[in-house]
């Protein structure tokens, strides 16, 4: 028999690669880090090395992908998609997934796809809910704020569109954009402030967003070479 496992996930990193070669920053935070750990944002910043991932963790970012892809090909007159957004005065960059110009209305529906596992979205609309990050707020309100630059008389709207795959659930969920707004702006204005400072004055668990949620380490591509206390051990093989 012929183990065609290395030979998909060989396609699933060509696949990958393409995609974040596009998403490839100078001098710009990625809008998607938005509400993320300071010290996360400089190593990305420096391009640093990120770690090698599992397949297990390949297979969810391309199921992510695919479904992207999908709201991508929705396309109609002011329709934006993918549409890139650049802050200069923030110094964040990133690419919307879906915005739909509504002209007589002079309104912007925005969404952002996220998938995700049934457990998650439990703990965000189950009856035993728990406290929200935020950070997806803040991500759809970064694109809503370079939609102001190109629409400045326009009111946005912003949804976020949340899939699981496992169940085939689809829900859809307005946010505050007028509060989230705010939390972005100045989320982004203390990150170029922090990320600035030298490794050695963002310590993880002491200094002010490093990180903001200690679960974020356990996510982050840079924990292998950020000396975290919050990094959960690795499983025994």
């Amino acid at each position: 028999m012929v183990d065609i496992i290395p030979k998909i996930e060989n396609e699933i990193d060509s696949q990958m690669s393409a995609d974040k070669d596009r998403n490839v920053f100078i001098n710009r935070h990625h809008a998607s880090s938005a509400g993320r750990c300071f010290k996360m944002l400089k190593y990305a910043w420096e391009h640093a090395p990120e770690k090698a991932l599992d397949l297990n963790v390949k297979v969810k970012l391309l199921t992510g992908m695919l479904w992207h892809r999908v709201l991508a090909s929705l396309q109609e007159e002011n329709y934006l998609t993918e549409y890139k957004i650049d802050l200069p005065e923030l110094e964040v960059s990133g690419f919307l997934d879906k915005a739909i110009v509504a002209v007589e209305k002079k309104t912007i529906f925005l969404y952002d796809l996220k998938t995700t596992a049934s457990y998650v979205y439990s703990k965000r609309f189950g009856k035993n809910k728990s406290e929200k990050s935020g950070f997806q707020e803040m991500q759809l309100a970064t694109y809503g704020l370079g939609l102001e630059r190109r629409y400045p008389d326009y009111t946005i709207r912003a949804f976020i569109v949340w899939l699981i795959p496992e169940t085939g659930k689809i829900k859809v969920e307005e946010i505050d954009y007028r509060k989230f707004r705010k939390t972005a702006s100045m989320y982004w204005q203390d990150a170029m402030i922090n990320t600035k400072l030298p490794h050695d004055q963002l310590v993880p668990g002491e200094s002010f967003g490093v990180p903001f949620q200690s679960w974020e380490c356990n996510y982050c591509a840079y924990s292998n070479i950020c000396q975290t206390p919050f990094k959960a051990k690795e499983k025994s093989k």
